[in-house]
């Protein structure tokens, strides 16, 4: 009896490659007809370029209140932050009907789709700032490329606005600590005008207590002096007031009418300093209602972020099963079943 060898049964078993053959036939057959039976989707894909600068990332107060706590140790925190949002932002509920509604526009089709339909046919894949691939899939390739291209337009323009929006935010909150700072100094030359016409009461009441015909000391003198000119501002009504300060040893009645020049230009200077502290409440006011509605409409994107159409044509729709593909695929699967048959026949020929 001829002893079993490994090697005579694949010497054997390749010389009836036509055998081998059959079976991948058969299997290459079965992946045409799954083909065939079984449309194979199509991918449609509209590239966008997306670039982000993180100039003052540490300022930008807008990002970090729309974060809601999320703290940005590092310029990457606050990059990785802007690219997340903007992922979330591609698939929101009011682009997808945006791009629904621009769909129904275009062709009948689209009436009897909802926005649930739609997100099962997009996806979106990026990977950092650069290329980012919106993608839409369908077993018609006109239709994934019609949704591609709209749902494109719409992310381009949405966030487009937004980025508008971001730097609003920035300018506003220069214009908003800019206001801040001049109410501040406002605020304080304020309060110092108010001590001076205290003081220059003070003095009044120390004037009309001398005798008439007493001259002012040269202390008295050079006190009212001081609180002309700490009062004074740069034009000419005050350097005319200064230089009409009474010589020394003057009687009060001089000093008295020179003072009261003096209180009615301070107290001018407050009505003015009151008006200017009031009209900038009311730009508080109004900026800051501005920066609500532009924080808002910012969806939280940076005003450093860039976005830009790679290309203005898509490409041509790309099959995900390919005929070919699922042709190889079966034949592969078919030279499988004949290796596992061949190698339960083995099994048994060498127990046997």
């Amino acid at each position: 009896m001829q002893e079993w060898s490994l090697r005579n049964e694949i010497y054997t078993a390749l010389h009836r490659w036509p055998l081998i053959l059959l079976y991948c036939l058969v299997g290459c057959s079965l992946g045409v007809l799954l083909a065939l039976v079984w449309p194979t989707p199509w991918r449609a894909t509209a590239e966008i370029y997306v670039g982000i600068e993180p100039y003052r990332w540490s300022e930008d107060e807008n990002v970090v209140a729309y974060a809601m706590g999320t703290r940005f140790n590092y310029a990457d925190d606050y990059k990785n932050w802007q690219m997340s949002n903007l992922n979330a932002l591609v698939s929101m509920d009011d682009i997808r009907l945006k791009t629904l509604e621009r769909l129904r526009a275009s062709s009948d089709y689209w009436s009897d789709i909802n926005r649930r339909a739609l997100s099962d046919m997009l996806q979106v894949f990026w990977r950092n700032p650069g290329r980012w691939r919106l993608v839409a899939e369908h077993t018609d390739p006109e239709i994934a490329q019609a949704a591609a291209s709209v749902w494109r337009e719409v992310v381009y323009e949405t966030v487009q606005e937004s980025i508008k929006f971001a730097q609003d935010t920035f300018k506003l909150d220069i214009q908003l600590k800019a206001i801040q700072k001049e109410q501040v100094d406002l605020s304080t030359h304020l309060a110092k005008l108010d001590a001076i016409l205290a003081g220059l009461s003070t003095t009044k009441t120390r004037l009309e207590d001398l005798p008439v015909s007493q001259p002012v000391d040269e202390l008295n003198h050079w006190q009212l002096w001081s609180w002309a000119a700490g009062a004074a501002q740069y034009d000419p009504v005050w350097v005319a007031l200064l230089n009409d300060l009474p010589p020394g040893n003057e009687k009060p009645e001089v000093y008295l009418a020179w003072l009261e020049k003096v209180r009615l230009a301070v107290e001018e200077d407050v009505q003015i300093t009151q008006a200017q502290i009031d009209t900038l409440a009311g730009q508080q006011a109004q900026a800051t209602a501005d920066y609500a509605i532009a924080s808002q409409a910012s969806r939280g994107l940076s005003a450093n972020m860039q976005l830009e159409k790679t290309s203005e044509i898509l490409p041509a729709p790309q099959a995900i099963r390919p005929t070919g593909l699922m042709a190889l695929i079966g034949a592969i699967f078919g030279f499988l079943a004949w290796a596992i048959l061949w190698l339960i026949r083995l099994s048994l020929r060498k127990t046997g």
